[in-house]
């Protein structure tokens, strides 16, 4: 099961497709949510969020040996290290790839 960036999903229709209760539904979102991929929304919803990938983004390219993030804040320093190291679901870069947002030949995360 995969989702794009910036759409909401329902922890109920999770459950449903899992077959599972909304209750370990709801403690996975937790969990994800604490790695800044999930925000959540009122309404048992939450938004897929890309912060992840774009700080991953920039190195995948060989030419770059480093990346300085615009963090200000220990506690946004704190926030994206466990992002750069977060799991992108492999149907991620595909929508940008197909649509033409990102050219043949670059390098994304894996």
């Amino acid at each position: 099961m995969s989702f794009a960036p910036g759409s909401r999903v329902s922890q109920v229709k999770i459950a449903e497709r899992l077959g599972l209760s909304r209750t370990p539904v709801r403690e996975a979102l937790r969990q994800i949510e604490k790695d800044g991929l999930v925000v959540s929304e009122r309404g048992r919803q939450v938004v897929i969020s890309s912060p992840a990938a774009a700080l991953q983004f920039p190195l995948a390219a060989p030419e770059v040996c480093s990346v300085v993030f615009g963090a200000v804040t220990a506690t946004e320093i704190r926030e994206n290290l466990p992002r750069l190291s977060a799991k992108i679901p492999a149907g991620f870069w595909s929508d940008p790839q197909s649509s033409g947002l990102l050219s043949d030949g670059v390098p994304v995360p894996k």
